[in-house]
């Protein structure tokens, strides 16, 4: 006998939806409210700088087009990436013909479509090109017919991080695989994404940044729920944002990147706040505090 503990974040209730993405539809702030909860939620365990939550799920009460690839700091480059890797044409097209009839029929049912479209490295000759070391992490896509004018969506997830890389693909399930299917006169019940597991970064947490209404006040209460998380994205956004810890990032061209989007799209009026509150509660700080 063995229990199963599963996460769930449910859908943001539309009182609660932050007024920040007011006319954007209620994807976007449905996908920070779940950043939020997650930077909230007790980890599973700690990996270095990353907070690892498993199993995890997130409802979300619609799949619009709100979350739009800048949100996350991506081009229309990461989208053409995504359908490269993860659009199996073959499975999507005959996942359109069987919803089609399914539709017909109106009957209680259900269809899949796999996005396991590259293979592991090494799975050919040794070498394949658009490999992945571990498998795809977008796994597959379920649609239920639950009535003529309701459906469901189900997506099944190796792992994701949620902060930055998953927005994207929220772009791109719904302005790639979802887009061909017809869901004319129907209301979706909700989309349930399913993760083996979650990964939460913080040297990404500045994505979301320009998404909140007060960040510090976002970051207070990371500090109270996981203190050493705090920690973490403390000194990573001070990387991106304080000039004595700009040598920490010089050569990684990844979190360059990372800092390149977030001087944009954060306010200079904001980057002198967090620059103060991450210098006044920054780790080196601490340390040197417990020296004297």
């Amino acid at each position: 006998m063995y229990s199963v503990s599963l996460t769930t974040i449910k859908p943001l209730a539309p009182e609660s939806v932050d007024t920040r993405h007011a006319g954007r539809g209620a994807l976007l702030s449905q996908w920070v409210d779940a950043c939020r909860k997650a930077s909230l939620t007790r980890a599973t365990f700690h990996d270095g700088a990353r907070k690892i939550i498993r199993p995890y799920t997130i409802t979300f009460t619609t799949i619009d087009d709100s979350v739009k690839l800048s949100d996350a700091g991506f081009t229309r480059a990461k989208l053409k990436a995504l359908t490269r890797y993860y659009l199996h044409p073959e499975s999507q097209k005959a996942a359109i013909a069987l919803w089609s009839k399914r539709r017909d029929k109106a009957k209680y049912g259900s269809v899949g479509l796999t996005t396991y479209a590259h293979f592991v490295k090494g799975d050919v000759g040794g070498h394949t090109p658009h490999g992945s070391a571990f498998g795809p992490c977008l796994q597959d896509v379920c649609i239920t017919w639950i009535a003529k004018d309701r459906y469901a969506i189900d997506v099944s997830y190796r792992t994701t991080e949620l902060f930055k890389k998953f927005a994207p693909d929220l772009v791109f399930i719904n302005d790639v695989l979802l887009k061909p299917f017809d869901f004319s006169e129907m209301q979706l019940d909700e989309a349930r994404f399913n993760f083996a597991n979650v990964t939460c970064h913080s040297m990404y947490w500045c994505t979301l940044i320009p998404h909140f209404e007060d960040p510090i006040a976002e970051l207070e209460k990371i500090k109270r729920v996981d203190p050493y998380f705090h920690k973490c994205i403390v000194r990573w956004t001070a990387m991106y944002l304080v000039p004595k810890y700009f040598k920490g990032i010089a050569k990684f061209s990844q979190a360059l990147r990372v800092q390149k989007d977030v001087l944009e799209r954060v306010e200079p009026e904001e980057q002198v706040r967090l620059r103060k509150y991450l210098m006044a509660n920054h780790p080196k700080r601490e340390e040197a505090n417990d020296e004297t």
